[in-house]
């Protein structure tokens, strides 16, 4: 009878382990994930991010190449972000729930969140959106003011 008991309590501990085992293993691998994703999607955001400062502070008439690299480097970002492969793999992390971390739950989410606005399946339409943005910001940025035939600032206007 000890022994069958001795044999119980020693199953169900290794059984529990590796079950912590599991979890600990499934928690790194989306770690492991989490923070190539994280550090390829600051790449991206800084680049796209300056590209599109220049773009709202630098208006030049006629300047084409600060308009096409707020494209390129938006369209990179959005192929990042909404890439099937990440959606794919935030989707299968999460039907693990259960096993993950908190953050690593939320971290998971707000990844298929960013993929909603860009997501790879929509290709060509993600393309035009960020191509009409950037025109749309080169026109809105660009416009010259003109008060008594004399052309102004918004500042001097609001003045």
């Amino acid at each position: 009878m000890k022994k069958l008991i001795i044999t119980i309590v020693c199953f169900f501990t290794l059984f529990g382990c590796s079950d912590n085992s599991k979890k600990e293993d499934l928690q790194n691998e989306v770690q492991s994930y989490l923070k190539g994703y994280n550090l390829q999607f600051q790449k991206l955001l800084i680049a796209s991010n300056e590209a599109q400062w220049k773009l709202n502070t630098m208006i030049i008439e006629g300047d084409t190449i600060t308009t096409k690299i707020a494209t390129e480097t938006g369209e990179a970002f959005a192929n990042f972000t909404g890439s099937k492969e990440n959606i794919r793999k935030a989707k299968t992390y999460l039907k693990s729930k259960d096993q993950l971390t908190p953050l690593q739950i939320k971290q998971l989410e707000i990844i298929l969140f960013m993929a909603g606005s860009s997501p790879e399946i929509a290709g060509d339409i993600v393309k035009r959106r960020i191509k009409a943005e950037a025109d749309q910001t080169g026109l809105l940025y660009g416009y010259k003011y003109i008060l008594n035939s004399k052309e102004v600032t918004t500042n001097a206007i609001d003045e």
